[in-house]
């Protein structure tokens, strides 16, 4: 079974609770994070990305 995790930072209770959300579910075991915040500009979307990726961990990047 495939582990995903959909974002929703409005949910979470902001962008930094987002990150604490990423990093845990990628300790648990997440394989999948997809970044789908329709609302942000894309410079703010491109700054989380990258936020997200310097959390480290095993992931790899896959766009479709």
């Amino acid at each position: 079974m495939l582990r995903y995790y959909i974002t929703d930072r409005h949910s979470a209770g902001g962008t930094d609770r987002l990150l604490g959300i990423f990093e845990r579910a990628m300790a648990e075991g997440v394989e999948r994070i997809q970044i789908r915040e329709k609302d942000l500009p894309s410079r703010e979307l491109y700054a989380l990305t990258r936020k997200v990726l310097e959390l480290g961990g095993t992931y790899s990047t896959q766009y479709w």
